[in-house]
This record gives C-alpha cells, sequence and structure tokens, in this order.
C-alpha cells in the first residue's frame, strides 16, 4: 500500500536515502546531511511533477517510491529504494515484490499515465531484471557519470496499454502470497532439541540463534535452564536438565565469567582462574555421564576490556593470555577425552570480530547478556555451520553462476576483452572468488556450473582468458543453457545421484536466488553480499560449507564424482553388464571398525540416506554401547579407477543364537556394482563360521530409501511382516558376485 509522507517520516527516510545499498546505486552517492535531506522534501512540496511516497506491508513501511518529470499525465519517470530497516532476504524480497506492484498499478490507475520510465545503471541488474518481469522493456541505452567515471544507464518501460493487457496476470504469477511462502517454508532440512548453559543471561543469543536457524531450515527447540542454575542441575540426576533428551548441548562460558572480582590482575586471581576452570572442565566430565547428546563447549574469551590492558605488549597481558593458552589445552585433552565433545572456537570468532563490536556494553549491566546482537548472530552461524557438519548436511556440491558471479559483466554481451577479471578492482576480487571456490573444491566439494548463457561462449573465457583460476577440469559438470535454473539444477542432481539437499547455489541474481529458493527448497541458497568485495570472506565463512576436520575419502570424494561418470560410459559400451563389472577389477576389503576408520564411519552414518536400511543416527557414545552386544565393521572398495575408500558400513546386534543388522549402509557412488550382494555373501559365511543360526534383517523405510526396500527379499529372507525379515543361515546360501574378491 502506498501512502503520502508525513513529517514524522523524514527521520526514517534520511536515515533510508544514507544506507550503504542505497547509495551505491544512486546517481547521487554522497551522504546526505539533513539541511540537504529537508530541502529534498521541501522541492517536492513545491514541485507538481513530482510525487513522493512510503510504501507499507502488513503495517510496515518498506520503502520510498518517487515519481518525477511528471509530464501531463501522459508520461512519467520513477525510482525506489528499500528500508534498510528490513530484516531477512525472504522479507525483503517480499517487501520489493510488493514495492512494484504498487508502484506500477498507482502510476496508471491513480496518476493515469501512459507511459513509465525507469533509469538504471546497467550493474545494477536486479532492478533490471525485476523491472522486465513485471512487463518493462528496454528501450534505450545512455551514459552517465557516477564518481568521474561513465557508466551505462538501461531505460526500461511500461505502456499503458502492456499494463491493462498482461499485468494482472503476470503479476499473479510472481507476487506470492504469503501461503506460498509458508508452504515453502513446510520443507525442514533438521529437527532438534538443544539446551544452551551459562553463568549469564544467554537468552538473547538462543532467540538470534534460533532465528538463524530457521533460515536455514532447522527448526531448534530450547530447553529452559535459569542461568547460572545449570551447575546445580547437573548434579542432580533427577533435575529438569537431566531428566529430558537433548540433541545438543552447548556450553557457554566467558572468561570474564570465571573471574568475580573488581581488584586489579594479580598472581592470585589468576591461581583462582585457574582453579575455577578445572573445576568448570570437571562439572562437563560428569555431564557427559548424566546428559546425552553432542556437547558444544566454548573456548575461554575474554569479551570485557578491562581484563587484559589494551597494550598487547604489558607483561600483564602476556601473563594472562599464557593462561588462556593453557586453558585451551586442557579444553581439547577434555574434549579427546569424552565422547561427542567438540570445541567453538569463540575466541578466533570474536578475535576476527572484533572484542569491542563483541561486546554488550550496557545491555550487560542491564540483562547480564553476554555478547551483542551483531556478535550474536556471528556465533549463531558459527554453531549453525558445526551442526550441519555434524549431521552430514553441508552440501556436496557448488552450482555457480557466471556474469557477474565469477567475473563482472556479461560474458554474451560484453566479449572477453570487456568482462573483469584480475588487474584491478573490481576484476581482483573475481579472481579471488574464483580462488575461494576452488579451494572448496580441494576439500571435496564439487564444482559445477549452472547458467544462463551460450556454452560456447561462456567456456570461451574458462579456455582463453589468462586470470581465470577455475578451468575446465575443475569442474564436475555443468548446464549452461537458457532453461530455467532449477530445472537444470534437477538434472544435475540426477546425474551426480545426489539430493537437491546436497547442492549450494551462488548467483549474484537475487530473483534468481529467489525463484530457487521457491521452486526447490531443499537447496542451499546464500542470501549474497550487496558489496562484491565482501564476497570471499562470505563464502568462506557459509555454514553449509563448513567442515569439522577432512577424512582422506572427503578430499577424493570430487574425483569419485568423475569416476562414476566414467563408470556410466563404460557400462553403456560394455557387451554384458556381468563383463562390465568384471572389467573393473574390484576389491573389498571387511575389517572391524578401528580408531583410523572410526571418523569415517561416523560420517557414513550421519550422511547416507539412500541406501541406508535403518537411517539411524548414532553418537559415538552410542556406538560404543552397542558395541558392547554387537560388532561394527567398515566395508572399504578398490577399483581399476583409483578408487580406494571406506563406501559402507554394517553393524550387528547379538540376541541369544539370532544376530540382527542394525546398520546396512553404502554410500550411493557405489551403487549398481553388486557391492551389497558381496557384503551379505560374507556375512552369511561369517556368521556360520562363529554358530549363528538366525540373521534377522529390518527395513525402516524413509522418504529417501527406497533402493533399500527389497534387499533382503532378493537375497532370499523371509518377510516376516512389519518390515522384519529372516534368514535361517544353514538353509540358505547367498552366492558371492564373481567381479568382486573380498577380503
Amino acid at each position: 500500500m502506498l501512502r503520502e509522507i508525513c513529517a514524522q517520516d523524514l527521520d526514517d527516510i534520511l536515515r533510508w536515502r544514507n544506507s550503504s545499498e542505497v547509495r551505491q546505486v544512486m546517481f547521487t552517492d554522497h551522504v546526505i546531511s539533513e539541511n540537504e535531506h529537508l530541502a529534498w522534501w521541501d522541492a517536492i512540496k513545491k514541485d507538481h511533477t513530482r510525487k513522493c511516497l512510503i510504501c507499507s506491508l502488513d503495517g510496515v513501511d518498506v520503502g520510498i517510491v518517487n515519481y518525477f518529470d511528471i509530464d501531463n499525465n501522459a508520461r512519467c519517470h520513477w525510482g525506489f529504494y528499500l528500508s534498510s530497516d528490513l530484516g531477512n532476504q525472504l522479507m525483503r524480497m517480499k517487501a520489493w515484490q510488493s514495492l512494484e506492484k504498487d508502484a506500477i498499478e498507482y502510476a496508471f490507475e491513480i496518476l493515469r499515465c501512459d507511459r513509465l520510465i525507469c533509469e538504471s545503471f546497467r550493474f545494477n541488474r536486479p532492478v533490471i531484471e525485476m523491472h522486465k518481469r513485471f512487463g518493462f522493456e528496454e528501450v534505450a541505452i545512455e551514459t552517465k557519470e557516477k564518481n568521474g567515471a561513465p557508466e551505462e544507464v538501461v531505460i526500461t518501460e511500461l505502456t499503458s496499454d502492456k499494463y491493462y493487457q498482461k499485468f494482472d496476470s503476470h503479476r499473479a504469477s510472481l507476487v506470492k502470497t504469503l501461503s506460498d511462502a509458508g508452504q515453502r517454508n513446510e520443507y525442514r532440512r533438521l529437527s532438534r532439541n538443544c539446551v544452551i548453559l551459562g553463568s549469564s543471561n544467554l537468552d538473547f543469543f538462543s532467540n538470534a540463534f534460533s532465528q538463524h536457524a530457521a533460515e536455514y531450515k532447522i527448526n531448534l527447540s530450547f530447553a529452559e535452564v535459569p542461568y547460572g542454575q545449570y551447575m546445580i542441575q547437573i548434579s542432580d540426576p533427577e533435575s529438569q536438565l537431566c531428566k529430558v533428551s537433548h540433541d545438543y548441548v552447548v556450553f557457554i562460558e566467558r572468561l570474564d565469567d570465571f573471574i568475580n572480582t573488581d581488584d586489579v590482575l594479580s598472581e592470585k586471581i589468576l591461581v583462582n582462574l585457574q582453579h575455577r576452570w578445572i573445576d568448570y572442565l570437571e562439572l562437563i566430565r560428569r555431564a557427559r555421564g548424566q546428559l546425552k547428546g553432542v556437547f558444544l563447549i566454548a573456548n575461554p574469551v575474554s569479551i570485557n576490556s578491562w581484563i587484559c590492558s589494551a597494550n598487547p605488549a604489558v607483561n600483564e597481558n602476556k601473563i594472562i593470555y599464557e593462561h588462556i593458552e593453557k586453558m585451551n589445552l586442557q579444553l581439547m585433552d577434555l574434549c579427546d577425552e569424552i565422547d561427542d565433545a567438540h570445541i567453538i572456537d569463540i575466541s578466533s570468532l570474536a578475535s576476527k570480530v572484533g572484542h569491542d563490536v563483541a561486546n554488550p556494553g550496557k545491555y550487560w549491566y542491564m540483562a547480564r547478556a553476554p555478547f551483542s546482537i551483531q556478535f550474536s548472530n556471528s556465533l549463531s552461524q558459527h554453531i549453525l555451520g558445526m551442526m550441519l557438519a555434524l549431521e552430514g548436511k553441508t552440501a556436496r556440491v557448488i552450482a555457480l553462476d557466471l556474469d557477474n558471479t565469477l567475473w563482472k559483466g556479461v560474458i554474451g554481451d560484453d566479449g572477453i576483452s570487456g568482462i573483469a577479471l584480475g588487474g584491478d578492482y573490481p576484476g581482483n576480487v573475481y579472481k579471488i572468488i574464483q580462488k575461494v571456490l576452488k579451494s572448496f573444491r580441494e576439500r571435496g566439494i564439487a564444482l559445477v556450473l549452472c547458467s544462463k548463457n551460450t556454452e560456447e561462449i561462456a567456456f570461451e573465457v574458462f579456455e582463453k582468458h589468462p586470470d581465470m583460476v577455475i578451468n575446465k577440469d575443475d569442474l564436475t559438470s555443468w548446464r549452461v543453457n537458457w532453461l530455467p535454473k532449477p530445472q537444470n539444477i534437477r538434472d544435475l542432481s540426477v546425474e551426480l545421484d545426489l539430493g537437491l539437499a546436497s547442492f549450494c547455489f551462488i548467483d549474484d541474481n537475487p530473483l534468481e536466488r529467489e525463484e530457487m529458493r521457491m521452486s526447490v527448497p531443499e537447496i542451499f541458497v546464500p542470501e549474497m553480499p550487496a558489496d562484491i568485495s565482501d564476497w570471499p570472506e562470505y563464502i568462506l565463512n557459509l555454514p553449509e560449507l563448513v567442515d569439522l576436520g577432512l577424512t582422506d575419502e572427503d578430499r577424493k570424494r570430487v574425483d569419485q564424482y568423475k569416476i562414476r561418470s566414467e563408470i556410466k560410459r563404460g557400462e553403456a559400451q560394455a557387451g554384458s553388464r556381468d563383463e562390465f563389472l568384471k572389467s573393473l577389477d574390484m576389491q573389498m576389503h571387511i575389517e572391524p571398525i578401528t580408531q583410523n576408520s572410526q571418523q569415517r564411519i561416523m560420517q557414513l552414518i550421519k550422511k547416507t540416506n539412500q541406501f541406508n536400511v535403518t537411517t539411524r543416527r548414532y553418537s559415538e557414545v552410542d556406538l560404543k554401547n552397542i558395541l558392547d552386544h554387537g560388532e561394527c565393521f567398515s566395508v572399504r572398495l578398490k577399483d581399476k579407477f583409483g578408487s580406494d575408500e571406506i563406501v559402507g558400513v554394517l553393524i550387528l546386534v547379538y540376541e541369544d543364537n539370532k544376530v540382527r543388522i542394525d546398520t546396512l549402509l553404502l554410500s550411493c557412488r557405489v551403487l549398481g556394482r553388486g557391492v551389497e550382494t558381496a557384503l551379505l555373501a560374507w556375512l552369511h559365511s561369517y556368521l556360520l563360521k562363529n554358530n549363528c543360526q538366525i540373521l534377522i534383517g529390518e527395513i525402516v523405510p524413509t522418504e529417501r530409501n527406497l533402493p533399500v526396500r527389497d534387499i533382503y527379499v532378493q537375497h532370499g529372507f523371509d518377510d516376516l511382516g512389519n518390515n522384519f525379515y529372516e534368514l535361517n543361515l544353514p538353509d540358505r546360501k547367498i552366492d558371492m558376485p564373481i567381479w568382486i574378491k573380498v577380503r
């Protein structure tokens, strides 16, 4: 809804006009003074060819619409800018679409214009694309000066005839209702129970944490423990804290919380600090015996600057830093000692953000809030990344746009000589972006292209531009065409045999990002910063790209995707399937879990979905308990293409004279090779040698494990009903595939 501006709005409007997002796309981008702002408003009120209105959505002011050069109500220019107070990108996109719709309707229905005209810098592609989606057409290109340099300006126009003929139907397909948004948000990547424990008031942080999690389609619920009370509750097995099950237990104590004195730093204070820290670690050790769930423990960090001198060279600082280093080592030893415990490196995060920024200031005194809102947001992102990594829910593929994402400019219009890559700003930023993306490939995340372009023209940049960092061999696959990007992502998902939730989509265009979010809600679609110079650091810190320790299998993963493509091509050319499989020279090694294989086994348990008979997600503690009355095996596969990795996990539970398959899972990269048959044939022989009589299999159906629904029936098990199956070991035999050697 558009409404008239009143005097009370002027302060907000000045703040919006001076925001960096608005100034960088305006023809004059200096910071506007209050006097200049008031003169601007006085001029608008006196000029009958100009009109400025506020746009509201659901009772919230979301932006300004400015009409000017109104020519006897026949022709009108317009522009807009959004409020700098809007929240997440979904809100910004809804506000933008609502503003555009209302502005167009007002121009033609109220002002009775024949032509509505807009001028936009060519580099402001999102605005140009949005105008086009509402029916505007490019009619001219001019050159205007910005900051002393010429910039191309694209002029778009919408006529009243086109508005009345086409706008209503076009609007219906573009402007999504709140129910649409609610329907999209039904998808949940995770739902987890958490409890956050500390001596200060962590409610502000938990609120920020919950909001960030929701943006990542993660539903978090929090158990309430009054701050400062958790130490008592941990010692009481009947307390609410100990009786309730938690998926994650988060410990956040600042160094400041262990120093409860106003005295200057002294040896006595440091001794007391060390004693309190040792007591704290012992408390966590006891909590491990009382509480289930994964422990996330913040390392010691000082937020209040009074603990250390402002001069880093003073002797007191050296002493306190030595103590902090000792405390860090003790925490690392604790996490090595107890199961399912991981360190939140809050100290490094505070150094990166800045201690002054992290300091809550007056909110510490008013509400004992330990951190500022800005730092709470950064910490939330950091912990979300840890959770996604621990759950095996991080991205395995980065899908990349090309124009204005890997280089500055549009290759189809500007040509190789016209795009900016390397050299001076902004080309040097794009080169760094490519280096960052290539580093993820080396960490096992595949790079693919998803771009609206002509393939031959786009790949000329890869072949001929001297500053390209990413080369064609770095790409696992690509879809460079003019089809909708959601369709191309789905095609890539099928080709790579990876779920859509494994993709992270990076594109400079907010409209393409929003379309992807709406069409394929499973995909990670980060909201890229408006300033391209912020991209490298932003991409490096994306929660969906976090890893908590790489295995050799992780580093080889991208190569395995390419090997799989070669296998598919080889299968198509071979005379028969058996002949082809035999040519792979596969060797399967099955061995009990070891310290070296445990990390990979836990990784597979937490992230394998398709070929997983029960999809049970075990922690290290859970697995230890199972091994008290069962066994866990890793399955390693080698082949002539160079594959040599742990691809499967088998967990057995012994119950009297019966053996139950608790977990049987295989990486989707080896499906179709008969590995599951070889594994069951080996298991049959192994159990008979150990005088076992009955083998029980169980299927726990999920949306994604369709490939394993018939595994037991296909291998001779009897169907007992209720998704349980039985194999009488002495009476049945499972033949070993001739193309796999098992050791």
